[in-house]
């Protein structure tokens, strides 16, 4: 089996959706980039660069791309120079074990194939499934009896559409769309499988130092991608696991990708293999899920179908298959959509049992001592300052929450409107209380405020006026003492990026004191009308 492999590096989030992925307002992009994308996004680039007269007549673009023969698969996360692959349907694990690592008490957990011993599902103590939805495994290229569990990373985006963009009526000309994409900077990696040689080489020249975007919402900043290290390998397998291969007493097939199967007498879904190898499998653990697609040329979503969800895994005995009939369909793939990636699998891939298990890391701290360059301390002081800056919001809202929830008395809304109005004057110009002090010492000194002094003293916060505890507030020294006892704890006291400390407190604490005011008074007015409303 011949094939072009590649990495794809996201250079802009990318956006592929399923069938059922989110609601109408909002996008969630699958975990993986289907041989269904990459085919329509070359097939457009190639028509683009050669402009053939008739590309469904054209016999070079017939064959690179509307060929059975040829053959895109999806490409999945790259880890460690090879490629991540869906998780088998056949490991289990203990209830207790599950519940450590989900709650991170073990750094890893081991998994018992049951696709290789049946029997231990009767003796595994409240076996259950481990297989996480989203999530890949790959060799773990330390230890050969360990795995990895890859996740990808995404990124939340929320886009905005106007009907005018000029002018806002109303609410209702406004729509919010939410974006769940992948984030930029990950690479993938896959293949092409070749009916031969020129077909390889001609996708190869395709494929080199290419860019181009692909996938959803590509005017709006997503979908650029790069194709790098591309090769042509001859013989290329395409799976790569410790023991794979090896003949045993069973045949275990391991669906690598979703696969579409129909029964041939009655033209119905399948969710098994029977119409594939003519042989029912010992034992399954299957699923089923609807898949569908996007048609560039046409700007339709293709005929959506059920397939046999990527996972599945289906045991035979030895003799059940001939080893022609594994070799051609780990060669040509099985069912249908074959050329959009559809019906990849693995023969004989997981011949390991019990195997241990460990999440992925995808970078590891830098130490102090690695540190040294002016512009990662740089950036790591940006990053963390950040971080402070973040927990600080957090723990500021939960302040304003709790002093509101317990202040008691009613105020006039307009003393209230009077503070928090230059309490967030103060917020902007970030260390500057000059002119909420002046305005808290003019109520007191000045007859014309005499009276909101006197109404924001109806309102009791910690057993004392609010008036007079504002007043106490604002007076200097303003620190980060002040703001930590004003929060209840330091939320940023062990936050640090190899050795790398944020700012002090002292230089925030007049701007999240303000902050706090405006954000309290703003919750005692909400307050205010809410009596009034009622009332009325």
């Amino acid at each position: 089996m011949i094939a072009v492999t590649f990495n794809i590096r996201l250079l802009q989030p990318l956006l592929v959706t399923q069938p059922g992925s989110d609601d109408e307002t909002g996008a969630r992009s699958g975990n993986y980039i289907p041989g269904s994308v990459l085919r329509n996004a070359l097939a457009a680039h190639y028509i683009k660069l050669r402009k053939p007269s008739d590309p469904a007549a054209d016999s070079n673009c017939r064959s690179l791309f509307f060929n059975e023969a040829t053959r895109f698969l999806n490409a999945y996360p790259l880890v460690n120079s090879q490629s991540a692959w869906p998780m088998p349907l056949s490991w289990y694990v203990t209830k207790k074990d599950n519940a450590d690592f989900v709650a991170h008490k073990i750094d890893s957990i081991q998994v018992y194939d049951v696709a290789l011993e049946p029997g231990q599902l009767d003796t595994l103590k409240d076996a259950r499934l481990f297989a996480r939805d989203g999530k890949f495994c790959a060799p773990n290229p330390v230890d050969k009896n360990s795995a990895l569990i890859v996740d990808v990373t995404r990124e939340v985006a929320i886009h905005i559409q106007r009907e005018n963009r000029r002018r806002l009526e109303t609410k209702t000309d406004t729509q919010v769309y939410t974006y769940q994409a992948l984030s930029a900077g990950q690479v993938f990696s896959g293949a092409i499988v070749a009916p031969d040689a020129e077909t390889a080489n001609t996708l190869s020249d395709v494929l080199t130092a290419l860019e181009i975007s692909i996938g959803g919402s590509r005017t709006a900043g997503y979908g650029r991608v790069r194709f790098e290290d591309v090769a042509v390998r001859d013989p290329w397998r395409g799976y790569e696991w410790p023991g794979a291969g090896e003949d045993g007493e069973l045949t275990i097939v391991t669906l690598l990708s979703d696969a579409i199967v129909r029964d041939p007498l009655t033209g119905q879904y399948c969710e098994d293999l029977m119409p594939v190898f003519s042989a029912p499998p010992q034992q399954s653990y299957r699923r089923a899920r609807l898949v569908g697609g996007f048609n560039r040329k046409w700007g339709l979503p293709t005929s959506q179908a059920y397939a046999i969800q990527a996972g599945s895994v289906f045991v035979y005995r030895r003799d059940d298959i001939s080893p022609q009939k594994l070799e051609q369909a780990v060669k040509e793939g099985i069912g249908e959509r074959r050329c959009d990636g559809f019906g990849q699998i693995a023969v004989n891939w997981q011949r390991l049992t019990p195997l241990k298990l460990t999440e992925y890391q995808r970078t590891k701290p830098l130490p102090l001592d690695k540190l040294d360059d002016p512009e990662a301390k740089r950036i790591a002081q940006m990053i963390v300052d950040h971080a402070q800056r973040r927990a600080l919001d957090q723990a500021l809202i939960k302040a304003v929450v709790d002093y509101a929830g317990s202040a008691r008395g009613s105020a006039t809304r307009s003393s209230l409107s009077r503070v928090r109005v230059e309490a967030r004057q103060a917020g902007f110009r970030k260390s500057d209380l000059s002119g909420l002090k002046r305005l808290l010492g003019d109520m007191k000194s000045g007859d014309r405020l005499k009276s909101a002094a006197k109404s924001l003293n109806e309102i009791r916060v910690r057993n004392e006026g609010l008036y007079d505890w504002l007043c106490k507030l604002v007076t200097d020294p303003v620190n980060g003492d002040r703001l930590v006892g004003l929060l209840g704890s330091n939320p940023t006291s062990n936050l640090a990026i190899a050795g790398v400390k944020p700012a002090s407190l002292d230089s925030l604490a007049a701007e999240y004191v303000a902050r706090f005011i405006e954000g309290l008074t703003h919750q005692l007015i909400k307050r205010e009308k809410r009596i009034k409303e009622k009332e009325a």
